[in-house]
């Protein structure tokens, strides 16, 4: 098992000899341990829904996992995969693992917005992870060749945040399979996978073999099977469930604005806006959260990163959600901020960012 990193190539099954850089030094050093036989692994939550902590996974739980989405993708033998998340963090680290167990080399370059960009000449990954943000970087200002990369792989794993509209679309033409991903650093990266292109093209997650999934009293999901480790992992996640091990995610239940006594879903508005916002070819990233109102208690309040559209601009848009959201689903106030606050995954850190208004 070969590993490519900055021009030289590693045997992941022996010692480094002579220098090399932390990196490299972390991805051998853990598949060693896993090689060895250890039985359980550190890891740090990103932070994205509450504080990050450090938190130990089996080796039950890793390998049930990656065997799990190996065995979901059903891919042809993959060779080659790409390793462009930190692994430092449980979605780069289960990649080293899913290539491991998958029997592939590695392609392994540091986290950034274009990761192809840093692919060895006359390499052709078969297999990738990567965030939004990575996937829309290649497909805007990548060149030809490297576009031609990101199409021709077996299967590309989406997943740290949520696709934009104008991405879902541009992926939907892509002849790489793409999967959205659902899961936690608790249950060893994701529990079920969504297809977002081709002939599987579904709203569903359909979770992955051995897991299985039902709802508590809030209506939030469930987990259970050796991915989640000896106790059911209860999660915040609202979700329908439409099938046996299928699945419609709704939003966060900690994302339930109660404004004079009704209720509104804040990922169902952020998702009107981002529609809208691509209807008017504004190019900005939002979230929906509550702020505090002197009557009804807590109003819709979207906050936007980017430039703030022209009046006239604003004023479509408004138009654009009153046709499909209800009354108290209408944001009462609009934040406009130069950029978010990021959590070191680089998924939106809400709670830091709102500090930046609220203070």
């Amino acid at each position: 098992m070969n590993i490519y990193y900055q021009g030289k190539t590693y045997n992941a099954f022996e010692p480094i000899s002579g220098e090399t850089d932390a990196y490299i030094g972390f991805a051998l050093a853990f598949l060693a341990d896993w090689q060895n036989g250890s039985r359980a692994f550190a890891f740090n939550t990103s932070g994205s829904t509450g504080t990050p902590k450090e938190i130990f996974l089996t080796r039950t739980q890793m390998q049930a996992s990656a065997e799990g989405t190996l065995a979901a993708l059903a891919m042809p033998a993959a060779q080659m995969a790409l390793v462009c998340l930190d692994i430092h963090f449980i979605a780069g680290r289960m990649m080293l693992l899913r290539a491991l167990i998958g029997g592939m080399n590695i392609i392994l370059v540091k986290p950034s917005s274009d990761p192809v960009s840093d692919i060895p000449a006359g390499l052709q990954p078969d297999f990738a992870a990567m965030v939004p943000l990575q996937v829309q970087t290649i497909l805007d200002s990548g060149t030809a060749s490297e576009i031609k990369i990101l199409n021709s792989m077996q299967a590309v794993l989406l997943g740290g945040a949520a696709a934009s509209p104008k991405l879902e679309e541009e992926i939907s033409k892509l002849e790489t399979p793409f999967y959205h991903t659902f899961g936690m650093t608790e249950t060893a990266s994701h529990i079920a996978l969504k297809a977002m292109n081709g002939a599987l093209k579904s709203e569903f997650y359909k979770v992955l073999p051995g897991v299985n999934i039902s709802t508590d009293s809030r209506g939030c999901l469930t987990v259970e099977g050796p991915q989640a480790g000896t106790e059911p992992i209860i999660t915040n996640d609202v979700v329908e469930i439409t099938a046996p091990g299928k699945f419609r995610w709704l939003g966060r239940a900690d994302n339930i604005i109660n404004t004079g006594g009704l209720k509104v879903q804040a990922e169902k508005v952020e998702a009107e806006i981002q529609a809208a916002f691509k209807a008017e070819g504004v190019t900005a990233e939002v979230f929906v959260c509550a702020m505090p109102h002197h009557r009804f208690g807590q109003q819709v309040t979207a906050i936007a990163e980017g430039v703030q559209p022209s009046d006239e601009t604003g004023e479509y848009i408004v138009a654009r959600l009153r046709e499909v959201l209800k009354r108290e689903e209408m944001p009462k106030q609009w934040v406009w901020l130069r950029t978010f606050v990021r959590t070191a995954t680089g998924k939106t850190d809400r709670a830091n960012t709102l500090k930046q208004i609220t203070g």
